[in-house]
């Protein structure tokens, strides 16, 4: 028996990085690390394959001025709403820029909020941040 997360990318948000940004600013937001967790193991054979789904992108403050922190954040569950594993490798894709990224230290399974923050490009543009992950079978 194995849970088996197809490996993809997220359609992204697009960042402005720009020397005199005057965009929407947020405080910057980190996830409360809450482990309450209540698990119930079934017997079960076979393999069942589930997709990541990630909504509700978000990069801020937007527009950035370069070289500067900004603040990536998404929700991000499988197809039937539950948490992904923290195992999951996943990676921030800014531009040509890429960021790995620990869950462990940047995903609430509770709440399913990542929230990671990155710099952002030294050059002036329109960059898309997406969030790639690879593909984890969990076998037990």
């Amino acid at each position: 028996m194995s849970l088996k997360y197809v490996g993809g990318k997220s359609s992204g948000v697009l960042l402005t990085v720009a020397s005199e940004a005057r965009g929407e600013t947020k405080p910057l937001q980190y996830p409360r690390k809450q482990r309450a967790a209540m698990f119930i193991v079934l017997p079960y054979t076979g393999e069942t394959t589930l997709h990541v789904r990630v909504r509700n992108e978000n990069a801020y403050p937007n527009p950035v001025p370069p070289g500067e922190t900004a603040v990536y954040t998404a929700t991000v569950e499988d197809e039937n709403g539950n948490p992904v594993p923290l195992e999951l490798k996943a990676r921030l894709l800014v531009g040509n820029e890429i960021k790995e990224i620990q869950l462990r230290d940047s995903y609430d399974p509770v709440t399913r909020q990542l929230v990671v923050p990155f710099t952002a490009p030294d050059k002036e543009g329109v960059y898309r941040v997406q969030l790639e992950w690879d593909e984890l079978t969990i076998t037990g």
